[in-house]
């Protein structure tokens, strides 16, 4: 099973990986991005519709996202 902070890891560096602040994200998905930052360093759970919507600027699904993780784990 995969923990927040997992999860948080990558989702920084796909944010990083496409030349994005928290800011940045945080505009586009209409999240404060204190909330992100929360999702990025595991300190808090995101809810699949979330995930769903940050992967979504990306073109990233979330089985995709997920398998990813896993292979590196």
């Amino acid at each position: 099973m995969l923990t927040n902070q997992e999860i948080g890891v990558q989702l920084q560096r796909l944010r990083e990986s496409h030349n994005m602040s928290l800011g940045d994200l945080s505009r586009v998905i209409g999240k404060h991005r204190s909330t992100i930052h929360l999702y990025e360093n595991g300190s808090v759970s995101i809810s699949i519709p979330i995930l769903k919507s940050i992967l979504s600027v990306y073109g990233v699904n979330v089985g995709r996202f997920l398998d990813g993780i896993e292979s590196h784990v």
